[in-house]
């Protein structure tokens, strides 16, 4: 299987000021044949797969961006992060980087040995 087109989803939000900000972004990969309707394949257009089974193939990669308007502000877009899972298992990831950061730098210090 081979993913030759990457639809890429940027969500953006407006702030007060007249400007946008990314608050969101999305990368969808998929496969289009190589034909004469390779550049007007709409992003809504079923997923195909496309098989290279030959070396002499001419495979074209190509993308699209898609700017989509959001709700979502800038303060609030890394909640969907916080909310999964376990935060416990995140707190103990921060805990065991900071004493092993700790640890190596006694190390590098002369003070453990």
């Amino acid at each position: 299987m081979l993913n030759n087109h990457l639809d890429m989803i940027v969500e953006v939000h407006d702030t007060y000021d007249g400007h946008q900000r990314i608050v969101g972004f999305d990368v969808l990969a998929r496969s289009i044949p190589e034909d004469e309707k390779r550049f007007t394949c709409k992003s809504s257009d079923d997923s195909l797969v496309l098989y290279s089974s030959n070396d002499e193939t001419n495979i074209t990669y190509t993308y699209s961006f898609t700017i989509v308007k959001s709700k979502l502000t800038w303060a609030h877009r890394l909640d969907h992060y916080v909310k999964i899972g376990n935060s416990k298992v995140h707190w103990t990831q921060i805990l065991i980087s900071f004493s092993m950061l700790t640890v190596f730098a006694l190390l590098m210090m002369g003070v453990l040995r």
